[in-house]
């Protein structure tokens, strides 16, 4: 069955953290599959011309953001005569009810003190009459679906599972290309990776007081923590650094998609202590890359990584540390997880999640 998909493109104006990176790998995906004259991608002015092989059709109005999302996205999914909308950034437009939503979390629900007051007030206001409007809800793991339906109230049938892939740009990278890229990039020899934005959830504070504890032994003494990730906007940034005698850590901020592979690939192992995830990609992109694995065992991390990672409690400081220890003090091990890791993240394909969400979207249009 044929149908035309309208996709609500506004995350081609936005940075690329995790959302906006699922919206555009599965994009790139389904308009080989769906053909491209049943795609129209919808964006505010200053999006690209141009997105995965379809030309972008820009409002040539100057309004961005939400208020675009809200008042002019409604009209050109109208004008282009399409059959259904998708959202696939966590929000919508109200207005469209014909529509399939993708909601990665519940955060804002969960822990609003992670985000911008306004930020919060907007969703935690829309959401639940957006949730209620919509033909059908995409989330990316069990943990969210039941997070979903229960901040939500929403009934069990309407929020559909379709996990994230991991894009074939991450992989493994021989170690001359590693070498040079530490070089070019000014990389300490041995360090762990630690990925993420500065909001609350992050638990970047936890981290820091984890590290204190490692860095002061004398078997870590070559080893370095580096830290990467901006601060968005929509978040509450937490901002610990300041209060730490900081020893042997290296803030990259926000790295470009570009990089990414190979700082995963020239990393000893990577720790991701968040609090909260609807999903977690960078433990799966880091394990692409042959990279040993340390998750806080909460939200949907351990339903995620499976058996492919070492898991810490991440309310506890010492427990933190001691899973550090335990992953760099064991070569061993470190060789273990990363066969481990490797084969665990192959069943996670854009292609996979692609394929499922066109399905769902075409059930729905029925």
């Amino acid at each position: 069955m044929l149908i035309k998909l309208a996709i609500n493109a506004r995350f081609l104006t936005q940075q690329v953290t995790g959302v906006q990176r699922y919206a555009r790998e599965i994009v790139n995906e389904i308009v080989p599959i769906a053909g491209q004259e049943q795609v129209v991608l919808l964006a505010p002015k200053g999006a690209p011309a141009n997105f995965a092989g379809l030309n972008v059709h820009r409002s040539a109005l100057r309004i961005q953001g939400q208020l675009w999302e809200q008042m002019i996205l409604p009209f050109m999914t109208k004008g282009i005569g399409a059959d259904i909308l998708w959202s696939p950034g966590n929000i919508g437009p109200i207005m469209v009810s014909r529509q399939v939503l993708t909601i990665h979390d519940a955060a804002v629900f969960a822990h609003p003190e992670g985000y911008n007051p306004l930020f919060s007030k907007w969703y935690r206001t829309n959401l639940p009459i957006l949730a209620k409007r919509v033909d059908k809800i995409i989330t990316v793991s069990d943990f969210s679906r039941r997070e979903i339906i229960r901040y939500l109230n929403i009934p069990q049938v309407k929020v559909v599972v379709v996990p994230n892939g991991v894009s074939s740009m991450f992989h493994l990278y021989s170690q001359k290309d590693i070498n040079k890229f530490r070089w070019r990039e000014e990389l300490p020899e041995s360090f762990i990776l630690a990925l993420g934005s500065r909001g609350c959830n992050k638990n970047y504070r936890r981290l820091l007081e984890a590290w204190e504890i490692i860095s002061q032994k004398q078997e870590y003494k070559d080893l370095w923590l580096v830290t990467a990730g901006g601060r968005a906007a929509t978040l509450a940034g937490d901002n610990p650094d300041k209060d730490y005698q900081l020893t042997r850590i290296k803030n990259l901020g926000y790295v470009d998609d570009s990089k990414l592979p190979l700082l995963y690939n020239a990393a000893d192992a990577f720790i991701f202590p968040s609090i909260y995830e609807g999903f977690g990609l960078p433990p799966l992109e880091a394990m692409a890359c042959g990279c040993p694995v340390i998750a806080a065992g909460s939200s949907s991390l351990p339903e995620v990584c499976g058996d492919a990672a070492i898991y810490c409690d991440p309310y506890n400081v010492g427990d933190m540390a001691a899973k550090i220890e335990l992953v760099m003090s064991d070569a061993t091990l470190r060789k273990a997880m990363t066969k481990k890791g490797l084969k665990h993240v192959s069943k996670y394909t854009w292609r996979r999640s692609a394929t499922k969400t066109l399905e769902l979207i075409k059930q729905v249009s029925l």
